[in-house]
Parts: structure tokens; C-alpha cells; sequence
């Protein structure tokens, strides 16, 4: 078939899951006959069977480990929970240094679809994420995990960032907790022992550093409601749109990346919870000064290719910088108006979605903040009752006389006032 007749590939958005056996090298060099036969009966038995019932595609089988495509990032991940517990639980009997335990990673991302394989950045982080993920385990990014926090039994836990191979940008993940795995190290209990020799502490420190947490923790408690109450002032939040910039030498792109500009200025000037500001006009410092209180967000993007062009749109928080969301649409270059509404549309539909939810969030952690500035201020009024009759009652609470400081840690009684229970 020559290459003008052979059939174009296929862009998508997927589910992906990579996986492989953990040790394999060490299982084929002990026993290769019982390795492989161990291999095929997971796969014919689990594997196979599992991901066909969530409506999956196997793309290939490899050597160790295989990969699959997913409709959606739901069915990916309660694929993966059920081949992982049904393996752990046939694995249970079988000696640890024989078992087949498979490492999983999920993403969901743009995938290109040949003949026999698929390709793009969300194949290649998937696998990422499998070959940081435990034996076992399920390891997910954080656009999975914000598709699936709600829709599954499992819990799961942020594992931090990881610098990977071949990726610039360090890897943040989560893994899913199953049954069997042990957990991850967490210094919960550790600072309570700090509490557990108070008495042995000498009466002059304590009292100095009981003065010092008293006005710390008023000073503290005045900031925080101060910036609580002040820094942000009530309202929608304001958003700059910056003209989309165009990559290349192409002057119809130009016009295009002005056009599209213009559309989601017009569009997102219609939402009465959100304020629209220009690139232009902020440059030019026109912003009137109420909006530089409220909270502020950047949308940002660009325009590059010929015939076939690719917009990429940002959208950031302007105080941290932190990217909160990014879209990628393809598109050709035949019906310019037609093109920059569809763009616009399903950018300001997204745009939309996202501010539903940072509000509620944000509403959410609001009440959080204010119950516990209460607890705060209502803890540090205690401390001041106490502090005025420190002298005195308090001081024998705390050390007790002297023939009770001699009994060492294990004459004493635990303090009231500290538990080592977190």
C-alpha cells in the first residue's frame, strides 16, 4: 500500500493503563517454565476476562506487561482495582520471592492511534506512572484522579512529585489504597513525644516559653483574620484574557489568534459570576483599584501550524502562578470564523465548569478557615485566663512539687492537657 492510500491516524482522548511484572528478570532467570506459565494463566484468567467486561481494548501484550485503552478513566481505574485485588488474593499462598505482582499506571491524555500501537504524552505518563508504582498498586495522575476522587469505593493518597525519565516537569501522582498494601510512612505520632517530658523541662524555660506562644500565637491569630477578612475583598473574580500568541511565521495565524481572542473576551463577558478584563487593558494598568482585590486568574494560549493548526489554551492563577487547567484543540485551517467559534465555545464551556467548582471549593474552605480561626481565638483566651494566674495554680498543675518532678517519666501521670493520640 503505498503511503498516500494508507488510512490516517486517529486522534483521541483515552483512558490509558500500563502495566508490568514487578522482578520479572529475577522470576524468568529462578524458574522460567513456572514464569511463564504463571504469565498466561493471569492473563487468561484475570487480565483478559477483566478488561473486556469494562468495555476495554487490549493494544498490545508485552513481554512482562501490557497495555489498554479505556473509554473512560472511571472504567480504567475499576479495571485496575479488580485485576490487582483478585491477583493480590491469588497471590496470597504463593511464596513472596514467586509471586507475579503486577505495577499500574493510569493517565488520561491525547493518544494517536495506528494500525497496531498507540502513541502521545498520555501513553508515555502512563508508563511513568507504572514504573514508580508499587507491586501490586495502582498509580494515577492528577487528571484521573480528578475525574474518578468521587466515583469509586477506594480511597486514595497523594503520593508528592517524582522526577521521571524523559519528562521535564517532576511527576505528580496518587496511588489507590487496596487491600494487602502496606501504608505509606506518615511522621503523624512522632511530634507528640516532644509533650511527653514536660515536667523535666526547667520552670524558668517553661515560663519563657510560655510568654513567647502567648503573644506569637495573638499576633498570629490578628494577621491571619486580618488577611483573612481583607485580602480578598467579596465579589465574582476578575479574569485577564491574553491575546493568544501565534508561533511561526504564519500571518493568517495572526489574525486568527486576534480573532479567537476576541470571541472569548465577548463570550466570557457574558457570565455575570466572573469579571473580564483584556490583556490590553491590563497592560496599560486599567483596572479599577476594587478589582485588584479580588482574586485574579490568567487565560493565555497560542496559535502555531499552516494548513493544520494547533491552539493550546492556559488558564493560571496570577498571584502563585500555578496552571490550573490546560486544553488542547486541533483543527483545520478552512473556515476561520467557524473554527475560532468552535474553539471559543468549548473553552468558555470548560472555563465555566472549572469556576462552579473553585467556587465551591473555595466556599467550602472558607467555613474551615473560620471555624478554626473561632478555635484559635477561643483557645488563646484560655491562655490568657491562665496566663494571669501562671504563678500560682497553674504552675503546681503543670510541675507538681518537687518530690513529684523526682519521680522521673515513669512516676508520673500523663498530663490532661496533651494527648499522644493524633
Amino acid at each position: 500500500m503505498s503511503e498516500r492510500d494508507s488510512p490516517p491516524f486517529q486522534r483521541r482522548l483515552a483512558a490509558i493503563l500500563a502495566a508490568d511484572v514487578a522482578g520479572y528478570s529475577r522470576l524468568m532467570r529462578d524458574d522460567e517454565n513456572a514464569t511463564i506459565k504463571a504469565w498466561h494463566t493471569a492473563r487468561g484468567d484475570v487480565i483478559d476476562p477483566t478488561i473486556a467486561r469494562f468495555e476495554g481494548r487490549i493494544v498490545k501484550h508485552t513481554g512482562d506487561g501490557f497495555l489498554a485503552e479505556f473509554a473512560t478513566a472511571t472504567d480504567a481505574v475499576k479495571c485496575a482495582i479488580q485485576i490487582q485485588e483478585e491477583l493480590n488474593r491469588r497471590n496470597a499462598p504463593v511464596p513472596p520471592d514467586r509471586r507475579m505482582e503486577f505495577r499500574m499506571g493510569i493517565n488520561v491524555g491525547e493518544i494517536t492511534v495506528d494500525e497496531e500501537d498507540i502513541h502521545g504524552d498520555g501513553v508515555n505518563i502512563a508508563a511513568r506512572l507504572e514504573s514508580i508504582g508499587e507491586p501490586g498498586g495502582v498509580a494515577i495522575s492528577d487528571n484521573v484522579f480528578e475525574q474518578v476522587e468521587r466515583k469509586i469505593d477506594a480511597g486514595l493518597e497523594w503520593m508528592g512529585t517524582h522526577q521521571v525519565k524523559n519528562m521535564a516537569e517532576p511527576l505528580s501522582y496518587y496511588r489507590v489504597l487496596l487491600d494487602g498494601l502496606p501504608p505509606s510512612r506518615h511522621p503523624s505520632k512522632r511530634p507528640a513525644r516532644a509533650f511527653q517530658n514536660v515536667r523535666n523541662i526547667p520552670r524558668h524555660r517553661m515560663v519563657a516559653w510560655l510568654v513567647l506562644f502567648f503573644f506569637l500565637g495573638v499576633v498570629g491569630a490578628a494577621v491571619w483574620q486580618t488577611a483573612f477578612t481583607s485580602a480578598v475583598s467579596p465579589g465574582p473574580p476578575s479574569l485577564t484574557v491574553n491575546e493568544f500568541r501565534t508561533i511561526g511565521e504564519q500571518a493568517s495565524n495572526r489574525g486568527f489568534s486576534e480573532g479567537l481572542t476576541e470571541d472569548l473576551i465577548t463570550a466570557l463577558s457574558s457570565n455575570p459570576n466572573l469579571r473580564v478584563i483584556s490583556g490590553r487593558a491590563a497592560l496599560e494598568g486599567i483596572q479599577p483599584p476594587s478589582e485588584r482585590r479580588q482574586k485574579r486568574y490568567i487565560l493565555e494560549g497560542t496559535v502555531r501550524g499552516g494548513v493544520t493548526i494547533r491552539i493550546t489554551a492556559q488558564l493560571v492563577d496570577a498571584e502563585t502562578g500555578v496552571h490550573l487547567w490546560g486544553g488542547r484543540y486541533d483543527r483545520l485551517l478552512a473556515d476561520p470564523l467557524t473554527q475560532q467559534g468552535e474553539v471559543s465555545a468549548k473553552i468558555v464551556a470548560t472555563l465555566s465548569e472549572k469556576f462552579a467548582q473553585m467556587e465551591q471549593d473555595q466556599a467550602e474552605a472558607g467555613g474551615t478557615i473560620m471555624s478554626g480561626t473561632s478555635a484559635v481565638l477561643e483557645l488563646l483566651g484560655r491562655m490568657a485566663e491562665g496566663a494571669v494566674t501562671l504563678p500560682g495554680n497553674v504552675f503546681a498543675r503543670l510541675f507538681g512539687d518537687q518530690g513529684r518532678g523526682a519521680q522521673g517519666e515513669s512516676g508520673d501521670p500523663p498530663s490532661r492537657g496533651i494527648s499522644t493520640k493524633m
